[in-house]
């Protein structure tokens, strides 16, 4: 995160330059504190947001169990910076990352971000924050799963650009085949949802979904399998609004495909569909669903 040169902005004097280190007030280290980021909906009369997203930052103490949710994310290949304003100044971050921002604190109240409530020019206090994360991570209401938006990941000419939301539309289509892991469809239901779901379009768009930038980060295994509820998100710059699916959501739509895999007939058509099939469940999030599925089972 870059603190902005105000001083090469017409508008400088209306938010004033910090050096960074003045920019976080330092947290208890012999305690469990972590800053949280607040939206800010109305502009402080001291500051003039310019229409940007605007935040503070409040100090929490966990053993206090605060209410918020944790956000996990990739940082993508987009290395472009866009501004956002923090206690009155304004600072240069990750484009995609502001994005998330725009999209998600609408929802949720606190929001905690490695890279935005932790000091990343304070050795020790990072250190001090990073023994932290798992509990961090643990202790949120719920983990948001970031996935970005679908031009971000370079499927701006993919199947959503022509029917928006279908992977979402695919996801609770067949969330609502299967009541939960215990419970398995009907033969009449498996029937209708190869001859409804199992079209060409929502097979690779859920595919996408599966296949996203994200799910390759090694360090989201600790974020996604300490949580004890996650959502997850996505946005389309074709179709403005945020994408949400509860992750119980998901872990019905995998059952389901299970079951319509192992029901599906040695046809050519059919096949093509156990091929694409086959590569969501292999996935790394149909992974973390089986991974969190068996943990909860202990």
């Amino acid at each position: 995160m870059n603190v902005l040169n105000t001083s090469l902005d017409p508008h400088s004097a209306a938010l004033p330059l910090k050096p960074t280190a003045e920019f976080y007030q330092p947290l208890d280290r012999s305690s469990d504190q972590i800053r949280l980021l607040e939206r800010v909906t109305v502009c402080p009369e001291s500051t003039s947001c310019h229409n940007l997203p605007t935040f503070k930052l409040v100090a929490k103490s966990l053993s206090a169990h605060p209410e918020y949710s944790a956000l996990s994310y990739a940082w993508g290949e987009d290395l472009s910076l866009s501004r956002i304003v923090i206690d009155g100044i304004r600072v240069e971050v990750r484009a995609n990352l502001v994005n998330a921002l725009v999209h998600i604190c609408p929802i949720t109240s606190f929001l905690w971000i490695d890279a935005l409530c932790i000091n990343q020019d304070d050795v020790n206090e990072r250190n001090h924050q990073v023994m932290q994360m798992g509990s961090i991570y643990k202790q949120a209401r719920e983990v948001i799963v970031w996935l970005g938006d679908k031009t971000d990941q370079g499927f701006g000419k993919g199947v959503e650009t022509l029917i928006p939301d279908v992977g979402l539309f695919s996801i609770k289509k067949l969330a609502a085949l299967q009541k939960g892991p215990a419970s398995k469809p009907s033969r009449t239901d498996l029937a209708d949802g190869i001859d409804e779901f199992l079209l060409g379009a929502e097979l690779v768009s859920l595919g996408e979904l599966c296949g996203r930038p994200y799910w390759n980060r090694l360090w989201i295994v600790q974020e996604v399998l300490l949580a004890k509820d996650l959502a997850i998100c996505w946005s389309n710059e074709h179709s403005p609004g945020l994408r949400t699916v509860a992750w119980a959501e998901w872990s019905r739509a995998r059952h389901t495909l299970e079951s319509l895999k192992s029901s599906l007939t040695s046809s050519w058509d059919s096949k093509l569909k156990i091929n694409v099939i086959e590569a969501i469940l292999e996935s790394a999030p149909t992974n973390f669903d089986r991974l969190r599925e068996t943990g909860n089972q202990r």
